[in-house]
């Protein structure tokens, strides 16, 4: 696979990866750091990593020496340092090392013991995952798709295009062919020479839509098609695929870089979050009054402990001055126990029923 320049220096991080940290077991070191993307600066990552890594030298001293050793091993790793985007969270644990390069800023800080999550909210995908083909008889591309990035897939099994796919086939004679939007041919010529070219593409549509089954299965995420829209119709009457979008990214898709399938591919996918993983603003703001609502810290992380957290909403830290420090902050503990409790997790939006003097709010199953 190989990844294009929409970002290739983010980590995606989605609320599964949240649901994985707050399930982290045992001891936890978290160090969060601003990044950069360029110039000098970069070069400043791995002893701007040692600093925060002093800060909990004390607490981590019993711990055994192999401990922290892929830290050191991070910090010395300049072609890392090379590739950063605006923020970077790592996590070290005894059984391994996590870390994300994240598409927000997040203040110079380490903590030991609950891992560090109120920093990664803003940073969670606003979006799902989705597969893109560019379909046409010229050429297939298949790309995996998130709100930051956008991975070009092996095709594997699916046919890269129509001359892969038959060749042999020799459709030119008496025709004059003339490319057409989509990369695939306008032939004109005898009647059956036009059907002999639909019959030809709607056998290569059909293997590309057999081998897209093989390649992904078919209970994949949703797969949009970038095409022109007869080419859409053709595709899904010769098999398709279940998880096929109704809407396209239209257009040439041979000369569509993948950025721009990116930009228009995220439009379409912003519409594909299932229900159950959107806020319910409407609801939750009409719980106000009913004792469902909790704006207090501490009642938020009792009430979370116990399993009683459907969801907590979670503002953004305040500015620092930009000094790395040692943090314990008791939202970290909220934000895992209403994970570990099936709960979810949001940026809290501005909105007056919600808002909370101490930056989080929890909405109560009961």
């Amino acid at each position: 696979m190989s990844a294009y320049d929409v970002d290739p220096a983010i980590d995606p991080l989605r609320p599964s990866d949240l649901h994985d940290l707050a399930a982290l077991e045992g001891r936890c070191v978290s160090l969060l750091m601003n990044t950069h993307r360029s110039g000098p600066a970069t070069r400043t990552g791995g002893d701007r990593l040692r600093r925060l890594m002093s800060l909990i030298a004390e607490y981590v001293d019993a711990e055994p020496a192999d401990f922290l050793a892929p830290v050191e091993s991070l910090a010395a790793d300049d072609h890392f340092w090379q590739h950063q985007s605006e923020g970077l969270a790592v996590y070290a644990v005894p059984s391994g090392l996590l870390r994300f390069r994240l598409p927000v800023p997040v203040a110079d800080e380490a903590a030991v013991g609950v891992p560090r999550l109120r920093p990664l909210v803003p940073a969670l995908t606003s979006g799902t995952t989705v597969l893109v083909l560019a379909l046409s008889s010229r050429r297939v591309r298949l790309f995996e798709a998130t709100p930051w990035t956008m991975t070009e897939m092996a095709l594997g099994p699916i046919p890269s295009s129509v001359d892969e796919s038959e060749p042999d086939r020799d459709l030119q004679q008496s025709l004059q062919s003339s490319a057409q939007g989509g990369g695939d041919q306008n032939f004109h010529g005898h009647g059956g020479d036009a059907n002999a070219q639909r019959a030809v593409t709607e056998r290569f549509f059909r293997a590309v839509a057999h081998g897209l089954a093989g390649r992904v299965g078919l209970n994949s995420a949703p797969v949009v098609l970038a095409c022109v829209p007869e080419n859409r119709a053709l595709f899904e009457s010769v098999g398709g695929h279940p998880r096929l979008v109704k809407e396209i990214v239209p257009g040439n898709a041979d000369r569509t870089p993948p950025a721009t399938l990116h930009r228009q591919v995220r439009e379409i996918a912003a519409d594909l979050i299932p229900d159950a993983d959107r806020p319910d603003l409407g609801r939750w703001t009409s719980l106000t009054g009913t004792g469902r609502l909790l704006h207090d810290l501490r009642a938020v992380v009792d009430a979370a402990g116990q399993g009683r957290v459907e969801a907590v909403l979670v503002a953004p830290e305040p500015s620092t001055d930009g000094t790395p420090r040692l943090v314990q902050d008791a939202v970290d503990l909220a934000i895992r126990s209403t994970l570990r409790h099936g709960g979810r997790v949001h940026a809290l939006p501005d909105i007056p029923a919600l808002a909370s003097g101490d930056g989080i709010t929890a909405v109560l199953r009961w």
